[in-house]
């Protein structure tokens, strides 16, 4: 008998301390804490603004830029050109350093300000040679807007899309830029393989800001 109560009172015992112990990993209940209260909600997590890329950056400032020419606000546009290498017209898409046309900013700021209606040459037409001989109203009209880019064109970031038969050279001319093609092309598909033109507009960085150094024009060529 003596056996059966000692162990009825260990068992007794042993169950009072295992009730009173918590969970293991379980967390004390600070003291007041109302135990009814739920858990309010998560609050939004708001990412940090993704900066801008360079593309499109570059995108938009191409835009601008046939815009300006479009309007003949070439005052505006001379605010884009790099300050250390200028711009460069290239009627066609070899570069020629020894034919095309090259001003620097203030150059052409002087020019718009003493004579807008000058001719100028801007290197030779192609197949001809004859020479191209414009002023810059007139040449842009032939050679950069030529087409209606800014309407109806696609534009590409460092992508080539229009391709005729004269030799693209920007990469080997520039090799530390990128550039911004601006191509149209004819919606008839007989007249698409020689009724189109593409703008390539060339950008290098000065500092943080990225500059026009080229405007290079392409077409169907003989």
């Amino acid at each position: 008998m003596k056996k059966l109560a000692f162990y009825a009172l260990a068992a007794a015992l042993l169950s009072i301390q295992l009730g009173c112990q918590k969970p293991a990993g379980s967390a004390a209940t600070p003291a007041g804490a109302d135990t009814t209260a739920v858990d309010s909600p998560k609050q939004d997590i708001v990412a940090a603004p993704v900066p801008e890329s360079d593309s499109a950056k570059l995108m938009a400032k191409s835009r601008e830029i046939l815009a300006l020419v479009e309007a003949k606000d070439f005052v505006k546009l001379a605010d884009f050109i790099h300050p250390e290498q200028g711009l460069r017209f290239s009627p066609y898409t070899s570069v020629d350093e020894g034919t095309d046309k090259l001003f620097e900013a203030q150059a052409l700021r002087d020019h718009l300000a003493k004579n807008p209606t000058k001719k100028l040459m801007w290197g030779t037409y192609d197949p001809s040679g004859e020479p191209i001989r414009l002023t810059l109203e007139a040449y842009c009209k032939e050679f950069v807007c030529d087409k209606p880019y800014l309407t109806k064109g696609r534009f590409a970031y460092n992508e080539t899309i229009g391709n005729s038969n004269i030799i693209n050279n920007i990469a080997e001319f520039y090799p530390d830029a990128v550039f911004v093609e601006a191509n149209w092309q004819n919606e008839d598909e007989e007249k698409a393989p020689y009724d189109w033109g593409s703008i390539r507009l060339v950008f290098e960085k000065s500092g943080t800001e990225y500059y026009l150094v080229g405007l290079v024009h392409d077409q169907w060529a003989t």
